[in-house]
């Protein structure tokens, strides 16, 4: 699809649609190379942050903060357990992308508003 993009031919495109799946994410460091393999909206591995967050009050403020409430599955609580299972990917990323938006940036080499989204 890239190749078709920058030919000749794909010239003529005036438009792609991309639909993923919304939470889930890929880390890219600050070139746009993945420092970890794309983390699912179905992982449940943040389910005892999502669990601590609740436990310790912190929902409303999770709420107030991302306009969503603490959920296994969106990318908050996600990022935050990778952030503490994996430190040193933590430290390399400097993005987290939405997978529309990775895909996009791999057609077209450009992010977004020069930036990925998260």
């Amino acid at each position: 699809l890239k190749q078709t993009l920058h030919s000749p031919a794909g010239k003529q495109a005036e438009a792609i649609c991309i639909s993923t799946q919304g939470g889930s994410f890929i880390p890219l460091n600050d070139k746009g190379k993945p420092v970890h393999k794309l983390i699912t909206w179905m992982d449940t591995r943040a389910a005892n942050i999502v669990s601590e967050w609740k436990n310790n009050m912190r929902d409303e403020e999770v709420r107030q903060k991302s306009g969503w409430w603490p959920e296994t599955g969106l990318p908050l609580a996600t990022i935050e357990w990778f952030r503490r299972a994996c430190p040193h990917d933590f430290l390399d990323t400097a993005h987290f992308c939405s997978v529309n938006y990775y895909l996009a940036f791999l057609l077209t080499d450009q992010y977004k508003n020069g930036a990925p989204n998260c």
